[in-house]
């Protein structure tokens, strides 16, 4: 079997590499291409009073293929990376006298996107599928404990129609990484008739040590 630098003449002279060298080169190289996104944002909804949902969340973006015109001609020339994200609630409150004031609902997931263009790597777009869970569970005072369909897949579609992406079914705005610099941000914001969105999205370069996870 080659090793180390007799193996990479191998591969050079075009010897034949083995499976699991190939699956070794793979993980090397997706364990040193991982990033991390991070957000955190408000939601305000001013139809009846104020009401007003915070939530963060974060997430590994493992890669996940090379795209060429063959695979996905709207996305040719990227790289692809995609993950799940662990949001929570951090704050609810509503100025509605007749609105639930306690939110049960603490944690959900959402699925998060990395794209990042080729040949350079710095020009990238990242963000999250949604902003919080799909159904709301609250505890009012006459009904008890109450689910209600939330509506924020469709809300980030309408009030962050810009940063949309119709493929990947993601909130995905662009960044710019910079050489030496492992962390990038960008704040979006958007309104759609009562709502209004407001964002940070934060990309972190965080490379996977030792080669496993």
């Amino acid at each position: 079997m080659l090793q180390g630098s007799d193996k990479a003449a191998g591969i050079a002279a075009g010897q034949p590499e083995s499976e699991a060298g190939k699956q070794s080169r793979r993980q090397q190289l997706s364990d040193a291409c991982t990033f991390t996104i991070y957000f955190e944002g408000t939601t305000m909804n001013k139809r009846d009073g104020v009401a007003k949902w915070s939530t963060s969340g974060e997430g590994k973006l493992p890669l996940q293929q090379f795209l060429d015109d063959e695979t996905d001609e709207a996305h040719s020339g990227y790289v692809l990376f995609k993950g799940e994200a662990q949001g929570t609630y951090d704050h609810y409150s509503s100025t509605d006298p007749s609105a639930a004031k306690v939110l049960l609902t603490k944690e959900f997931t959402t699925e998060i996107h990395l794209a990042m263009h080729l040949p350079c790597c710095l020009t990238v777009w990242a963000g999250a599928a949604q902003f919080g869970a799909g159904d709301l569970t609250y505890q009012t005072d006459d009904h008890g404990d109450i689910t209600v369909p939330s509506g924020d897949k469709f809300l980030v579609q309408l009030a962050l129609q810009e940063y949309y992406d119709p493929l990947l079914q993601a909130v995905m705005p662009g960044m710019e990484l910079t050489p030496g610099k492992a962390l990038a941000q960008k704040k979006i914001e958007g309104k759609h008739e009562y709502s209004t969105i407001e964002y940070t999205i934060f990309l972190e370069h965080t490379p996977e040590l030792g080669g496993g996870r």
